[in-house]
């Protein structure tokens, strides 16, 4: 899962990241939604 996130909230969202993945999500979080796609392409 890719999540956009207003680059103002960075520090939370990066949070949010650990903490899912850390539960076994796979999940990353982005300021662009170009940038957000590129890597849903990768998988």
């Amino acid at each position: 899962m890719a999540i956009v996130c207003d680059p103002r909230y960075a520090d939370d969202a990066h949070f949010w990241e650990t903490v899912a993945v850390n539960r076994g999500l796979t999940v990353r979080m982005f300021p662009l939604e170009e940038a957000a796609r590129a890597w849903l392409a990768q998988a």
